[in-house]
Formats: C-alpha cells, structure tokens, sequence
C-alpha cells in the first residue's frame, strides 16, 4: 500500500525550503493525530475531523504529512468519496436501489480535498503543495476526479495545480457530495458540520486570484480538478436519477453523515 508520510530532514529547518524522507505510518502516535485534530477544530474554516478519520485516511494512503521532530506540521487528505475502494461507497452501492446495468454506472473515482493545514511556522516553504502534488499525482488521472469547498478563502495552491471554481449549482449532483443547502434537511446538521452563517454558495465562473477586488469572504466557493469531468459526472448522475436532485441528495446525506466517515458531508445554510 502507498502511503504519504515524510519527515522533514533534520538541519533544513531554518531554509527557505525543505526536504523530505520516508516517514513510517507507526512513528506517528495518537497524540501526534490528536494536535492536527485540535487545530483543524479551532479554525472557523476548516472542516473538523477527529484524530481517528486523520489517522486512517493517512495509514489508507489517502493523506499525506510532513512531520518534523515529534509534530506533524503540514497535512491534506484526498478522501475517497465514491470509490471501487472498500474505504468509500461505490457507484454500485449508491445506485443499488436504481437496479441498473453496471454499464450504465461511471467509471469515475471521485475524492474530496479535505482540508489543509500547515503550522504557522512552517507556512512559505512549499510544503503542503509538495504533499499535494505527491499525492494528487497518484490518484487524480483521468477519468478520476477531485472537489473540494472552500470557505471564504482563495486558494493559490489549488489554483498552481490547475483546479478552477465551479459555481455550486453548474454541477448540483458533483457538488452535493461536499455539501448540501440545509433548506432541504432541517434536521440533518446536527449530525454533520456547517460553515460560518451568513456566507452564500458562490454560484458564478471562476475567479483569478489576481482579482483582489473580489470579496472573497462572503463565499463558500466549490473547486474542482477537472471542470470537464465534473460536468460530465453530472450528467450522468442526472441521468441515473432521473432528474430527482431531492432523491440524490436525500441518498448523499444519509450515506455521508456520519462522523467516523473517511468523507462527512457539509450543510450548507445558504
């Protein structure tokens, strides 16, 4: 199994830049797991995971880490949200009420970038975008695809890596499996997370991050790998469900909330 765990080489950590060497997953201890757990919950905009999902999803090969010392400084996980893998549900199990043709179903992996984080004091040095092209290089070749939401925030190192911002509602079946507008499930959250309220879906083209005119703060902005592949997923999710975006979406929430879930989904008050 492959795994992206690194440990940064000690006597580099004064440099402007870094190198890595192979970490092995029992090095890392719970305590370690726990530290990213709690600073991904006092951080407004990203969303919570507990040590436990970190900590499988980095021991599955679905994560990557830099650890220095005795500290994990930089993660970012590539969660599975639809795959053949037995660590996520596959398109045979989502569509198992359908009774279709396995022809008929995609043949698409689809995973979400789970939030990132990197120690305050480690930020400048390329380290999460090495750990995300280590890792997206593996798994993110065509016809797979990769979403994630965003919140608030502009994202450079999605953008180096050729993702876009897709409005929200171009792609309503891709984007359910991030998150889902509360309006439809009232009683849901309570299992799941929710961004900060008053923020809106951004529903328009992708924006440059030479924009600075543009209020990035006001917006919860869904990024995705491919446009392409999101767009056709889509339809062909559209297709199989026959237009019911409600049953797809009720399907979604059922399957993707729980909190020991590889994948959680989000409830979106907007």
């Amino acid at each position: 199994m492959v795994t992206f765990l690194f440990r940064i080489t000690p006597g580099c950590e004064d440099n402007k830049t870094v190198q890595f060497e192979p970490c092995d997953y029992s090095q890392i201890t719970t305590a370690m797991w726990e530290n990213v757990a709690d600073n991904f919950t006092r951080a407004p905009t990203l969303f919570p995971c507990s040590a436990s999902v970190l900590a499988r999803r980095a021991q599955k090969g679905y994560a990557a880490a830099a650890v220095f010392e005795n500290r994990i400084v930089s993660y970012i996980a590539l969660a599975p949200i639809v795959h053949s893998d037995s660590c996520a549900p596959a398109w045979e199990t989502l569509t198992a009420n359908l009774h279709l043709d396995p022809s008929m179903l995609p043949g698409s992996n689809i995973y979400a970038s789970a939030s990132g984080w990197t120690a305050q004091e480690w930020r400048g040095r390329g380290i999460n975008l090495s750990l995300r092209k280590s890792i997206y290089s593996t798994y993110l070749t065509a016809p797979h695809l990769a979403v994630g939401g965003m919140v608030g925030l502009a994202q450079p190192l999605l953008a180096q890596l050729g993702w876009r911002i897709v409005g929200w509602d171009r792609v309503p079946y891709i984007s359910s499996l991030v998150g889902i507008p509360t309006a439809e499930f009232p009683v849901q959250p309570a299992k799941s997370w929710s961004p900060p309220k008053g923020m809106l879906r951004y529903q328009g083209p992708h924006i440059s991050l030479e924009s600075i005119d543009h209020p990035w703060e006001k917006y919860i902005y869904l990024w995705a790998s491919d446009v392409n592949i999101a767009e056709e997923l889509d339809r062909q999710v559209e297709t199989l469900f026959g237009g019911d975006l409600h049953r797809w979406r009720s399907l979604v929430a059922d399957v993707y909330a729980g909190p020991d879930t590889m994948w959680m989904v989000a409830f979106l008050d907007c």
